[in-house]
């Protein structure tokens, strides 16, 4: 299944910042996982002005905040495959499992190639440059 937000749709724009964690789009995908087997509905937080209203049917995305003016609703099953999908993009972001991508936590120990191929000449030039910025 591939899936594409336009960008400037404010809704997921907001929301990025929700799914900035594996821990949190587990959780999400849980208590979404939750709801499709028990029927019962539920409101997720999402952010402070924001949440998830969660029904067997479908997600209202509810932001809180001046310019939002109505819930986006999109199907659960639907939504639940993207949070799937973008989990696992990330687990092959964080295991640099995506080339021409490193992820922040890597960036002591990668460049484009892994360091051990990087001539030392070059980290002490990096050193030196370094020193002198402080």
């Amino acid at each position: 299944m591939s899936l594409y937000f336009y960008p400037e749709n404010e809704y997921f724009g907001f929301y990025v910042f929700v799914f900035n964690s594996l821990n949190r789009i587990n959780e999400l995908i849980s208590d979404i996982e939750t709801v499709l087997s028990t029927g019962v509905s539920k409101q997720i937080p999402g952010e402070e002005v924001s949440f998830f209203d969660v029904t067997t049917n479908e997600i209202a995305l509810t932001v809180l905040l001046p310019g939002y003016t109505e819930p986006l609703y999109i199907n659960t099953v639907t939504f639940l495959n993207v949070l799937v999908e973008y989990r696992e993009w990330l687990l092959l972001l964080y295991s640099c499992q995506i080339p021409g991508i490193i992820p922040p936590s890597k960036l002591d120990t990668w460049s484009c190639v892994p360091n051990e191929y990087v001539k030392p000449e070059y980290w002490e030039l990096l050193k030196q440059q370094t020193e002198g910025r402080e």
